[in-house]
């Protein structure tokens, strides 16, 4: 009687997964489907080119867009916020060497912090000559309780050579050091004048 129980047990086991197996999934939540493509992914939206031939490359996206207007616009935006982020690690990089060169506290008041920051904001701003050279998107809906919603993913990729990238920095730096003497601010001069100097020696 024992193993006739074990058996029905079984019996009913498999049989309750067997149903589960075989009945339809309902739609999950935010379930995607991809009505319009440009084409195919492109390479360079997982793995955006490294440097060639003097130029420097920046991949820029958006997801979930509403339009594809915003969408091309915050990807291109996006883009610049990566060229943004490379001028602040050279201007960080060549801060910190000059700083310690010259053996100057972070919060001296002449030539400390503020700045690193304010020729960083001045760099930023200086970035020019950067093209968008590719671009790709979908358009795709997504279901969620129902209610299907369409939207824009966006993709571009900019180029910006080497020597305007570079030319960039320098102006930058010139203008930033010229307030300097202006203002007869002989530490932050000095300071800038080695930045200038160590990010032309090393491109």
């Amino acid at each position: 009687m024992k193993h006739v129980r074990v058996l029905l047990m079984i019996g009913i086991v498999a049989g309750f997964a067997i149903g589960c197996a075989s009945a339809p999934t309902a739609p999950t939540a935010g379930q995607r489907t991809v009505i319009k493509e440009s084409g195919k992914t492109p390479d360079w939206v997982t793995t955006p080119p490294k440097e060639k031939n003097g130029n420097l490359y920046f991949m820029g996206y958006r997801t979930r867009a509403i339009a594809y207007e915003d969408g091309i616009t915050d990807a291109r935006m996006d883009a610049m916020r990566k060229v943004a982020e490379m001028v602040q690690t050279v201007v960080h990089t060549s801060y910190e060497k000059a700083r310690i060169e010259y053996g100057i506290p972070k919060d001296d008041q002449d030539a400390g912090r503020d700045l690193e920051d304010g020729i960083i904001a001045q760099a930023k701003a200086s970035v020019t000559g950067a093209n968008q050279i590719a671009g790709w998107w979908e358009e795709y809906t997504e279901k969620d309780a129902g209610r299907i919603s369409y939207f824009y993913d966006v993709a571009v990729l900019m180029e910006l050579s080497k020597a305007d990238f570079e030319r960039s920095l320098a102006n930058t730096l010139e203008g930033a050091e010229q307030k300097a003497r202006d203002a007869k601010n002989k530490k932050a001069a000095e300071v800038l004048e080695r930045m200038r100097q160590d990010i032309k020696a090393n491109p």
